[in-house]
């Protein structure tokens, strides 16, 4: 049996990155970028991930 998985390449400048409306918990930037992980089991909901537009700061949310 062969296995498969996907990999996402999240590119550095972050151009294709949607935007929230979220506030840095470090520098307080009010925009953000995000994307979303399955990181627990397939039944529970995705992480979502953001980086500070302005500072770098990464920071997740679990839903």
């Amino acid at each position: 049996m062969t296995k498969s998985f996907n990999l996402d390449i999240i590119d550095e400048n972050k151009s294709n990155l949607p935007l929230a409306d979220e506030e840095c918990p470090k520098c307080g930037c009010p925009k953000a970028y995000y994307w979303t992980v399955q990181t627990r089991a397939g039944d529970e909901p995705e992480t979502r991930f953001y980086k500070c537009k302005k500072c770098g700061h990464v920071w997740r949310e679990y839903s």
